[in-house]
C-alpha cells in the first residue's frame, strides 16, 4: 500500500478575522483566525483564538498533525 504525501500548503488560504472550523488534539473546535504565519519550510500556517485560548501554527487540512484548519 502507497503511502499518502502531505502536501505543503505556501500559500495562505484563510484572511486575518475570518471565522474557521479546525482540528487540535482530536477534537473540532471553531474560532477566529488572528495571524498569519510561516515555518522555517515555506508552509503556510495560522494562529487561531477560541474561547480566550490561541492555538499557535494551525496547518491546513492535515498538512500538520498537533493541528489544522478544516477547508471544505
Amino acid at each position: 500500500m502507497k503511502k499518502k504525501k502531505n502536501t505543503i500548503v505556501k500559500r495562505h488560504k484563510v484572511a486575518v478575522g475570518d471565522t474557521v472550523k479546525f482540528k487540535f488534539a482530536g477534537k473540532i473546535r471553531v474560532g477566529k483566525v488572528i495571524e498569519l504565519t510561516k515555518k522555517d519550510t515555506g508552509e503556510a500556517t495560522y494562529t487561531v483564538e477560541s474561547q480566550q485560548i490561541i492555538y499557535p501554527q494551525l496547518g491546513l487540512n492535515g498538512s500538520n498533525w498537533v493541528g489544522y484548519i478544516i477547508i471544505d
